[in-house]
């Protein structure tokens, strides 16, 4: 699936992924390939991004919340502010 990570500056990320999992305000939810489509409020949390399947997060970046467009092959993540974990 494609994941996008925007700000009001920049696109932050964008690039196929495995799965992401991202701080919704109901509680932390993941999004893999062929997901329902939703739209869902973030909350200031990490945005995990999994490139492989090996199980380990291959990138995080901790967002100051925000709102979530899911289709069933993009994410788009629209936020105010991002930084990268380290």
């Amino acid at each position: 699936m494609k994941l996008e990570i925007v700000t009001p500056e920049k696109l932050v990320f964008s690039q196929n992924v495995e799965m992401a999992t991202l701080p919704g305000v109901e509680g932390e939810f993941g999004v893999l390939d062929q997901h329902s489509p939703l739209i869902a409020e973030l909350q200031e949390g990490p945005v995990r991004i999994y490139t492989s399947q090996n199980g380990a997060p291959s990138q995080e970046f901790i967002i100051d919340g925000g709102v979530a467009q899911v289709t069933s092959d993009t994410c788009t993540v629209l936020i105010g502010a991002v930084k990268e974990a380290a």
